[in-house]
Formats: structure tokens, C-alpha cells, sequence
């Protein structure tokens, strides 16, 4: 019997050793496929934020607007654009540059509630991922052929902008303006 479970447990061996050889000449390829999806662009913006100006106020405080915030909610960093800034409605002020007008406060009541400059600016750099974020006003959006690069915002991020203003003291009758700011967001 020994003799027996000696033949048979050598007889495994060698079938279980011979199943593992393998010739040199040999060889196998698998294909490994696989699936990706593309990425969804994902954000907030508010729908609505407002500025006042009010020409009776101390200097430096007659121009007010309350920050506003931009959330990325996407896996990828962003690029952030304004495509338009532009007149909705009411009051059309003529959108300048900021350097239009020497001394703000001289403006006839004529010439203050004709022109106005509007910018909206990123409240702190760090928050960008490049950190070179610029600014865009309504005059250099509606005087360019292409959309006013913001800045880059890291993934699932968020950033904060303002609302800054120039405009004359010389207002007869209370005035209402609105505007459509329209952001792009675009894989970086």
C-alpha cells in the first residue's frame, strides 16, 4: 500500500508540475478596454446681486454692492470667463474705462447720469489657482470680440467677487439700471 500512495502521490507531482511549465516560445495578449466619462462642469452662481449709489454719502462710501461667490462643484479645475456684460433693462448708462474722467465728482448732472464705469473683480487673489485672477469691467467686455478670462478656479473651490463703480455726483430724479452678466466655464 505505501508502495501504491507513493506511485500515485509522485504521479500528482508531476501533473501538477507539468501544468505549470511553460516553453519559452510561448506567449499570451489579453485586451484591456475600459470606459471614461467625460467630465460634467458643475458650478453656482447667483442669479441676482445688486449696487446702489448714493452720491449724498461720504467719499468712498457712495458706491456699495455686497460681495458675491462662485462655486465650482466639479472634480477638474476651471476656467472662468465673462462672455457679456451688458445693459437688461431701465436706465442705460454708456459703460467707460475707468480713466474716462479725471476728477469723477466734476461731472455735469448731463454727463453723471449718462456714464458710468462697472467692474467686477475677484476679492482675493489666493483664492485662484493660478492666482493671477483679473478683473473684467462692463466697458472692456462689450469692447471685445472674445469673452474676458478671468482666472482658473481649482476643483471644488470657491472664489468671491466685487462689484466696483465710478460715476458723477450730479443725479436729478432717481435712476434704475440692470445688467446681464453671463459666465463661462470651461475644463482648464
Amino acid at each position: 500500500m505505501n508502495k501504491k500512495f507513493f506511485t500515485t502521490a509522485l504521479a500528482s507531482v508531476f501533473l501538477v508540475t507539468s501544468a505549470f511549465s511553460v516553453n519559452a516560445e510561448d506567449s499570451g495578449e489579453m485586451t484591456v478596454s475600459g470606459d471614461v466619462e467625460p467630465t460634467v462642469i458643475d458650478f453656482s452662481v447667483p442669479t441676482e446681486t445688486t449696487f446702489s449709489i448714493n452720491p449724498n454719502e461720504d467719499e468712498g462710501e457712495t458706491f456699495v454692492a455686497p460681495e458675491f461667490e462662485i462655486e465650482n462643484h466639479t472634480n477638474a479645475p476651471i476656467s472662468l470667463s465673462i462672455n457679456t456684460f451688458e445693459h437688461k433693462d431701465l436706465h442705460e448708462f454708456e459703460n467707460v474705462a475707468i480713466d474716462e474722467f479725471e476728477d469723477w465728482k466734476s461731472l455735469t448732472v448731463s454727463e453723471s447720469e449718462q456714464y458710468l464705469y462697472l467692474n467686477l473683480l475677484p476679492s482675493d487673489s489666493t483664492e485662484w489657482l493660478d492666482e493671477t485672477a483679473g478683473f473684467a469691467s462692463a466697458h472692456d467686455v462689450q469692447d471685445s470680440e472674445y469673452e474676458m478670462v478671468i482666472g482658473s478656479m481649482e476643483e471644488n473651490s470657491s472664489v468671491n467677487f466685487e462689484i466696483d463703480g465710478k460715476h458723477g455726483y450730479g443725479f436729478t430724479s432717481p435712476l434704475e439700471t440692470e445688467y446681464t452678466v453671463e459666465f463661462l466655464f470651461e475644463l482648464q
